[in-house]
């Protein structure tokens, strides 16, 4: 199994009062890599091809990342698949890979927007990831 990666940018505005990035930020990156991920595996209409909605996220926080980092990595996987949903798994870790800042996992379960209904994965979705998947 292969992980895609992703380098964020470590924006100001991400910086709260306490001097690093704010915890609610961390689903945002979490949001950028998808965003990247469907655009590198699925090109510019993946979201209209497959289209989900976010059924849950969650996140463990290990390190603070401060505004010094300037960027991180973006690490993740998909795996869990249900009939009509999957996961994907996440990890934020420093450039040169020594520190792990945190991890978190979203459930996406494939949503068909005209009808408002859930639908089945794509067997072609998890056939195009298969790299990705644990």
């Amino acid at each position: 199994m292969e992980k895609f990666e992703v380098k964020i940018q470590i924006r100001f505005k991400d910086i709260d009062a306490m001097g690093h990035v704010n915890n609610a930020v961390y689903f945002t990156y979490f949001e950028q890599g998808r965003l990247e991920f469907y655009m590198k595996n699925f090109g510019k209409d993946g979201f209209q091809k497959y289209p989900f909605i976010l059924a849950r996220a969650e996140a463990n926080f290990y390190k603070e990342i401060k505004l010094s980092e300037r960027e991180v990595i973006l690490r993740m996987w998909a795996g869990d698949f249900g009939n009509k949903s999957f996961k994907f798994f996440y990890e934020l870790v420093s450039t040169d890979g020594t520190k792990k800042f945190a991890d978190g996992v979203t459930v996406q379960v494939s949503y068909d927007y005209k009808t408002k209904k859930t639908v089945p994965v794509p067997e072609d979705f998890k056939e195009k990831i298969k790299r990705y998947i644990k």
